[in-house]
């Protein structure tokens, strides 16, 4: 069956502050319609979750949060040195290239728990570049409905706030976004009850569309302006402004 898709113009910003955001790949669409959306450990989940789940945001803040956070996460895929290895699948042996490979983790490390990575010419050009291309714009953004208590918990646990060993990298992806005195997760990552067998069926699932168009980046544009209208004020992401800057250049100099 195809699932309902929604223009998200036609919905109040208070409705939208209700509903449940979630991401995914566009090439698994045609799945999603037939059997909808189950919980994983996904592609983007592997070396860091270990029991399976959906993850997903409450209402227009949160889901703009997280897409901070996830530009974030995919800054820290492209140029970390150990997901490098491990999607090359290189084995690195000799004394040498391990000398070699600490001192580029070392490197990249500080650059991103100090943020000094916005100092590294055409570092967040490349960055956002490849989520205007590959990344974000190859996703759609669903909403779905999810049963309390039975699917998800408010009071969910973030077993990375709760196993973390690196608190300063973790506070660089999450930023003032987290109650780091609590493990209890932020209504911008939710998740899910994790471990327990899940699908969200196509009936409960509908996808977003502006102007004709699915793809999360024009979502998350829409969903950028009107929370700047609703609040009458200026945002305050970690990198987010700039990223809806750079696409907005982008399309004046086509």
């Amino acid at each position: 069956m195809s699932i309902k898709e929604v223009n998200i113009r036609e919905v109040p910003y208070e409705e939208l502050d209700k509903l449940f955001f979630h991401h995914g790949d566009k090439k698994y669409h045609t799945e999603v319609e037939k059997n909808g959306i189950p919980s994983l450990i996904g592609n983007n989940s592997k070396y860091i979750d270990s029991k399976k789940s959906i993850f997903f945001s409450i209402g227009v803040e949160n889901t703009l949060k997280l897409i901070d956070v996830w530009i974030k996460w995919r800054l820290d895929r492209l140029n970390n040195p150990f997901f490098n290895a491990m999607n090359n699948r290189r084995i690195i042996n000799s004394p040498e290239e391990k000398e070699e490979y600490n001192r580029k983790w070392q490197e990249w490390y500080n650059l991103f728990v100090t943020g000094k990575y916005k100092n590294v010419p055409g570092l967040l050009e490349k960055l956002y570049e490849f989520e205007l291309t590959e990344g974000l714009a190859s996703c759609y953004y669903y909403i779905l409905d999810l049963k309390e208590n039975e699917e998800y918990v408010l009071d969910q646990i973030d077993d990375k706030k709760k196993r973390t060993t690196d608190l300063a990298k973790l506070k660089a992806f999450y930023g003032s976004y987290s109650d780091f005195t609590t493990p209890v997760a932020d209504k911008w990552n939710m998740q899910t009850i994790p471990g327990k067998d899940i699908t969200v069926e196509p009936e409960r699932i509908r996808i977003l569309s502006v102007d004709g168009k699915k793809d999360v980046i024009s979502i998350v544009k829409y969903l950028y302006e009107l929370y700047l209208e609703h609040t009458k004020e200026k945002a305050n992401f970690m990198i987010l402004d700039d990223f809806i800057e750079y696409t907005k250049t982008k399309e004046r100099t086509r």
